[in-house]
């Protein structure tokens, strides 16, 4: 119970720290969702805490990527990877060790050796930060689909949690998006099993919509051969490489960036933003040469690999979309003049038809009205559900995207619980559909 307790607490004190010094990079982000495009996910690695300090790598990414002004690119979304919870235990069993050594207590000590660890300012010496290193990239290279996680009180293994990313970047290479998974650290073995998943498991028309670019790669393999690790990467190009035999894993990729230069931020020379996404490295180089700007490139390269998904999904005269911004599953209702009520156990209505159905990770759910048939006049009222949630998730947030002749409405609504299908779906939009004399349609859409 006393290492459950203090573990929640570095936690805390790390995520406050690393929030501190990344929340002046956040930014509004500002999505065409009406367009088809690249969608980017950032798929982090053991030395994030929780999921909203990924959220936070993630808009940062975005906004370089925006800053770039990068063509054929849409949005940045992100994939949870929490394999943190295991670099904990690791931690407190070093900390176990080092403690009579160092002459203090074991919270103390587990506190320095998570500073270390993230790159942060510590007293420890030299030696000890190496002990650190090869620990955490043990913890990375010993990456297996059995392993499993406990998160927010639920268990799940690493192949659970490839199946969610594989759901989530399939939904949206069904709905036409190219995704590109831009991955960091030990993030890389999950890219890459995604990668292969989904090239197994959808036709080559939907599955070459993906790309991988893998950061700070700890795996031995690039799945779209587009990869960079800096010379300077110790956890990667020292601690891994070194461990990896011993350990029987299979060594990381050669580095291939000479990062030199001061990392004052990030003492190992391994963190996504603070040195992959970094302009001032190597030291005294221009940014047309920096790091960033060599992790930015190869994402697009990642973005012009991809060839665009055949697209599995209709239009018509009404299209919604759903999509929602954690893990879980939110439904789509719909109900039509004439009080058909289309959902996921009444896909096909009088109307229109709920075409896509995504049960894991961030959507989308997509219903179209035929063109057919004539179109009937009446009310068409668009509601969401938050049917259930992942990894303890609590509140929901859900977008719904409604497209007529007439032009595009997005909304978007906070679901308090997950409800299942006893719950009321909150309605969202009303689109009216009147026909006049000569038998022209119009459209008339309120946000409810």
């Amino acid at each position: 119970m006393q290492m459950i307790y203090f573990k929640k607490i570095l936690r805390i004190f790390l995520v406050f720290t690393m929030l501190s010094a990344q929340l002046t990079a956040s930014f509004a982000q500002t999505v065409n969702v009406c367009s088809q495009g690249a969608i980017l996910y950032y798929l982090n690695g053991v030395n994030k805490p929780i999921p909203s300090q990924v959220a936070v790598d993630s808009r940062i990414l975005g906004r370089e990527v925006s800053l770039k002004n990068m063509s054929g690119y849409k949005e940045t979304s992100y994939l949870y990877n929490p394999s943190d919870t295991i670099v904990m235990d690791v931690l407190w069993e070093l900390a176990s060790q080092m403690t009579a050594r160092r002459n203090a207590s074991i919270v103390d000590t587990f506190v320095q050796a998570g500073l270390s660890a993230w790159g942060m300012v510590t007293d420890m010496t030299d030696a000890e930060k190496e002990q650190v290193r090869n620990k955490i990239a043990t913890a990375v290279l010993q990456y297996n689909l059995s392993t499993t996680f406990t998160v927010n009180g639920s268990s799940t293994t690493t192949a659970e949690l490839v199946k969610s990313f594989e759901n989530t970047v399939a939904g949206q290479l069904r709905n036409g998006n190219k995704v590109i998974i831009v991955s960091h650290s030990q993030g890389n073995m999950f890219a890459n099993d995604v990668y292969t998943a989904i090239n197994a498991d959808l036709n080559q028309d939907i599955s070459r919509g993906l790309a991988v670019v893998n950061v700070g790669n700890a795996a031995a393999k690039a799945s779209s051969g587009l990869y960079v690790t800096g010379t300077q990467d110790l956890v990667i190009n020292v601690a891994a490489r070194a461990l990896a035999a011993t350990i029987g894993a299979q060594q990381p990729m050669a580095a291939n960036f000479d990062a030199a230069g001061a990392w004052s931020i990030d003492s190992t020379g391994h963190g996504f933003t603070e040195i992959y996404l970094s302009h001032a490295l190597p030291s005294g180089t221009s940014d047309a040469n920096s790091l960033a700007s060599k992790t930015l490139s190869l994402i697009q390269q990642a973005i012009n690999v991809a060839i665009d998904p055949k697209k599995l999904t209709s239009d018509g005269p009404i299209t919604a979309t759903l999509t929602w911004a954690n893990y879980g599953d939110v439904d789509l209702h719909i109900y039509e003049p004439g009080g058909s009520h289309v959902w996921y156990k009444n896909a096909i209505g009088t109307m229109g038809k709920l075409d896509l159905d995504n049960t894991r990770g961030f959507g989308p759910e997509h219903y179209f009205t035929s063109c057919s048939q004539e179109l009937a006049v009446g009310h068409y009222i668009f509601a969401a559900n938050y049917y259930q949630s992942t990894f303890g998730v609590g509140p929901q947030q859900a977008t719904i995207e409604i497209k007529t002749l007439k032009g595009t409405q997005k909304s978007i609504i906070t679901l308090p619980l997950a409800q299942g299908d006893s719950g009321l779906p909150t309605k969202m939009f009303d689109v009216e559909v009147t026909k006049s004399q000569t038998g022209s349609y119009s459209f008339a859409t309120t946000q409810l």
